[in-house]
Formats: C-alpha cells, sequence, structure tokens
C-alpha cells in the first residue's frame, strides 16, 4: 500500500513538471530570463536565464527560443552546443519571426550547428530581406554579386542591394555602384525590373520560388 502511494505521487511529480507553461506563463517566464541575463533588478545569472528560457521556448515563445539559441551557441549560460542552437533557431523561423530567419541564413552560410549550405542559407536571408532585414538583403546581394553557393546574377544583386539601402544598410551604396559598373545595358535594364518587383514584394506574403530566390546551385 505504501509502494503504491510513493507510486502515485512520483507519477502527479512528473505529470506536473512535464506540464507546459500556459502563454502567458511562458512571456513571464521569458521575462524572468531576461531579467537575469541583463542583471535588471537581480543578481546577474546566465544558468538561471538560461532555464526560464528554456521553459518559455519549450511552450512556444518564440523570443525565448531565440534567446536560447543564442546562448547555445555562443555558451553562454549553458554547454556550447551549436547543434541545440540551430534547433532552436529554427523553431523560431518557422513561426516567421525574422530575426530568427536571419540567423539560421548565418548559421547555413557558417556552417554552425548545421552543415553548411549556402543555397539554403539563401532562402533564410531572401525571407527576413522580403520583410526589409537589410542584413538579410546585403547577403543575398554579395552571394549574387560573387556567385556565392549560387549562379552569379549582377542584375538580382543590385536589387537585392537597392532593398537593403531602402532598408537602411547605406553601406550597400558601395556595392551597388561595383555592380552597376560590372553591367551592360541589358542587365541594367533587368536589375530596374528586379528592384521594382523586390521593393514592391517586400512585407507581403510571396511564393518563394523563381528568380528572386531560388538561383540554382553552382
Amino acid at each position: 500500500m505504501r509502494l503504491r502511494i510513493f507510486f502515485l505521487i512520483g507519477l502527479l511529480l512528473v505529470a506536473a513538471c512535464s506540464k507546459k507553461l500556459t502563454t502567458v506563463e511562458a512571456e513571464q517566464s521569458y521575462a524572468s530570463g531576461v531579467r537575469y541575463w541583463k542583471g535588471q533588478g537581480v543578481a546577474k545569472n546566465l544558468k538561471k536565464a538560461v532555464g526560464y528560457f528554456q521553459d518559455a521556448a519549450e511552450a512556444g515563445n518564440v523570443d525565448a527560443a531565440i534567446a536560447l539559441g543564442y546562448a547555445y551557441q555562443k555558451g553562454e549560460g549553458v554547454k556550447q552546443n551549436p547543434e541545440e542552437g540551430m534547433k532552436w533557431f529554427l523553431q523560431a523561423a518557422e513561426s516567421g519571426n525574422i530575426d530568427a530567419e536571419y540567423n539560421v541564413g548565418i548559421a547555413y552560410m557558417r556552417g554552425q550547428g548545421i552543415e553548411e549550405n549556402k543555397r539554403e542559407a539563401a532562402k533564410w536571408f531572401a525571407r527576413a530581406a522580403l520583410k526589409r532585414d537589410g542584413g538579410a538583403a546585403y547577403n543575398l546581394g554579395v552571394m549574387n554579386a560573387k556567385g556565392e553557393g549560387l549562379k552569379q546574377n549582377l542584375p538580382l544583386a543590385a536589387a537585392w542591394f537597392s532593398l537593403a539601402i531602402a532598408a537602411g544598410r547605406e553601406d550597400a551604396k558601395q556595392d551597388l555602384v561595383q555592380v552597376e559598373a560590372a553591367m551592360n545595358a541589358d542587365e541594367k535594364k533587368r536589375a530596374k525590373e528586379l528592384t521594382t518587383e523586390l521593393l514592391a514584394t517586400a512585407q507581403r506574403p510571396v511564393d518563394l520560388q523563381g528568380e528572386i530566390n531560388m538561383q540554382a546551385p553552382l
């Protein structure tokens, strides 16, 4: 009888520990993690912060998933594990979070926590760029200009650089000048068409197939 009681208590404890947080609880857990991460009103404790991020991320909190991905990627507050970091970045990116989409693109580009795949990096950069992430648009400009993981496409590179500039990346202006200088008249015409299309498409739902995003790999 006593063993049965202990067994039932054990089951109840396991069920309590495995219960996911509600949306509100997850937001509160993330906020607690931020406080411990930054030492706001409490003693800074990265390990405790990661624990709060973990609980919130497992409940589907996107901001917590990004924070957790960063912690694992950098090895801050937890043992460094790029693969685990990539898992959490992907979870956040699949929900459409722009910062996570950019981070996933960087991970694929550099082979951080996942096998290097620049074509896949371009896909995730495109998702973020079309929400006007200047860094993602700039990276796509470079990749298309140099043929890094994608077939070289100067008109498309010019279009991505133009979108990067529109999103606030002033340093893309010099890159755009260099690409324009290397294009012939027909390529400049195509670049103008693609730029118009990209600027009109940004921030709207799009089909990520076709020339804008999916250049053939080398």
